[in-house]
């Protein structure tokens, strides 16, 4: 296995120019092989899940990934990759756990559809958004635990819950709707209701509540997360999920702006925009951790 392996699905998954792409690019040198590999692998899955109109082969296919996460010999370029990462060794039982765990959330919204109950959406968003941030943070957290953990989950749960929001208009063609049905019931609002240029005021009003709450919450986030980086050793490994939270926030600015932006295909930041809001953020973290490197 070549270390170009996965570079066509990674190009696929963590285009050039995106706020992932950068959240890596600006990770410690170190763990930007396996962040990729985790990165991109969970992006495929995400995108069976949302970019995938023909729903029993975007089915067919996570049950593969479901088989190949169990095997004890892996066939593809992605999860080879992480294999040899890990000194050729197979995935560990905590790391397949978790995976495994993360392909449940999407595949089960695949399988159910729209989480019919609000507890139901929390769960999607504690596999897909926390379990796959922690994934990411792993090494970071093992010694660290506690506070620290929760803030790392916390921060997925925000980007799973702004990801239902950039993905609404996919998720409406796909007869998806990741968001609180519950809360939607009690404000007499309609999935349907949802349609580009056609949003009646109070699912207007919903949209502009729950982009206010989120970016609240977004902010209140990171804060948490820099309060850890001064005070806890270990958590070189939150650097990317620390960047990429950043970028989210000033994505989320632009949709506050023009909330015509959650119906387009894709709702990203211009590449170059990206990049500096990245390479601010990467700044903002070195200049934490060095506080508490000085001080130890």
């Amino acid at each position: 296995m070549t270390a170009n392996a996965i570079d066509e699905w990674t190009l696929n998954a963590i285009p050039p120019g995106s706020g992932r792409y950068y959240a890596i690019l600006h990770a410690h040198q170190s763990a930007q092989p396996r962040l990729r590999a985790l990165a991109t692998l969970t992006s495929i899955w995400s995108k069976l899940c949302f970019s995938n109109r023909e729903i029993e082969v975007a089915q067919k296919k996570m049950d593969w990934w479901r088989e190949e996460l169990n095997r004890e010999a892996y066939l593809h370029p992605v999860t080879c990759e992480l294999q040899q990462l890990n000194d050729g060794a197979i995935l560990n039982a905590e790391l397949r756990t978790q995976l495994l765990n993360i392909h449940k959330g999407y595949a089960s919204l695949l399988t159910a559809g729209s989480p019919a109950t609000e507890q139901a959406n929390q769960q999607f968003h504690q596999l897909t958004g926390a379990t796959a941030c922690e994934v990411l943070c792993h090494s970071g957290l093992n010694s660290q635990g506690g506070e620290n953990v929760q803030n790392v989950r916390q921060a997925g749960v925000l980007l799973s819950r702004l990801r239902c929001l950039r993905h609404i208009n996919k998720h409406i063609n796909n007869g998806l709707m990741c968001l609180p049905m519950a809360e939607l019931e009690a404000r007499n609002i309609k999935p349907n209701q949802f349609i580009p240029g056609a949003v009646p005021p109070e699912a207007a009003k919903y949209l502009d509540d729950t982009l206010q709450t989120l970016k609240l919450d977004i902010e209140q986030c990171l804060q948490q997360l820099t309060n850890t980086i001064t005070t806890a050793p270990g958590t070189d490994d939150c650097k990317s999920v620390y960047i990429y939270l950043q970028l989210q926030l000033q994505l989320l600015h632009s949709m506050q702006k023009d909330p015509t932006h959650l119906f387009e295909p894709d709702v990203r930041l211009a590449p170059l925009r990206n990049y500096w809001i990245a390479l601010k953020a990467a700044a903002r973290f070195d200049r934490a951790s060095k506080k508490i490197n000085g001080a130890n």
